[in-house]
């Protein structure tokens, strides 16, 4: 009878195959890391011996969440001038303190911290962006979390760059070092149109074309962000977007939170 690390029997397991089909009374089999095999519990009894076997009569089973954005490395951050317009927060209070403390082992330390959150909450994979791309990945190493993790652009100073430029210049360096690791999938991410040129829209456009990787973009986060681009481009933030090519299936906008057309 075959040795297998670890048997998980659940009353069901739902798989997150295409029509949601979930399994009634069977055992998921792992052994070195690996899902090898789900199986009735009947079957998987009397088949495989396991070093743990947890018996879940009353659970589900299913994969782990994804949280499909996240500004990790700000954990430490949290409960920070709450309650505060969008732009009177960013300005008036998390910038200036990202601008004094944040530094590679901040943001890793601040990340792994969120990260033992994501796992308790049963996450596995998130979409990240902040700065230091570099600290969040070795983070996600350590916890054996997927991440999409940014190469972050912003047209003002932060700790991390002080200008367009310099955000693709690092963002590169992070691609070249992480695009073929196992856990690590690198996005291009520009923060938002209200913090972005049409010039560095377009240029992360050409680049994340050329690299072949996804984009993602705070969008419609609030009826501010609306107002002031009506104003300065006399439209509204997507269909500037849409003008400038930005729009696509690679693209994630997030937030979003304000969308209707009137």
């Amino acid at each position: 009878m075959p040795l297998i690390d670890h048997m998980v029997h659940a009353k069901w397991i739902i798989t997150g195959e295409a029509h949601q089909r979930i399994l009634l009374d069977h055992t998921l089999l792992v052994d070195k890391g690996l899902i090898v095999n789900i199986i009735p519990s009947a079957e998987a009894r009397a088949l495989y011996q396991a070093r743990c076997v947890d018996n879940l009569a009353d659970h589900a089973l299913l994969p782990g969440f994804i949280n499909a954005h996240t500004h990790v490395g700000m954990g430490y951050f949290r409960g920070l001038g709450c309650d505060l317009d969008l732009m009177d927060w960013l300005n008036n209070y998390l910038w200036p303190a990202e601008t004094k403390w944040l530094s590679h082992d901040f943001v890793r330390d601040a990340s792994l911290f969120g990260m033992a959150e994501m796992i308790r909450s049963g996450t596995t994979c998130f979409n990240d962006m902040f700065f230091f791309p570099e600290a969040v990945a070795q983070a996600a190493d350590i916890a054996g979390l997927r991440g999409f993790i940014s190469m972050h652009v912003i047209d003002c100073p932060t700790a991390w760059t002080q200008n367009t430029d310099e955000s693709l210049e690092k963002g590169l360096i992070f691609h070249d070092n992480y695009h073929q690791h196992g856990l690590i999938t690198p996005t291009l991410t520009p923060h938002a149109p209200y913090s972005v040129t049409d010039e560095s829209f377009l240029r992360v456009l050409e680049l994340a074309q050329t690299l072949q990787i996804k984009r993602v973009v705070h969008l419609h986060e609030t009826k501010t962000e609306i107002e002031q681009s009506m104003a300065q481009f006399k439209k509204r933030p997507i269909k500037r977007l849409f003008d400038l090519g930005f729009l696509s299936p690679d693209l994630m906008a997030v937030h979003m939170v304000h969308f209707k057309s009137d």
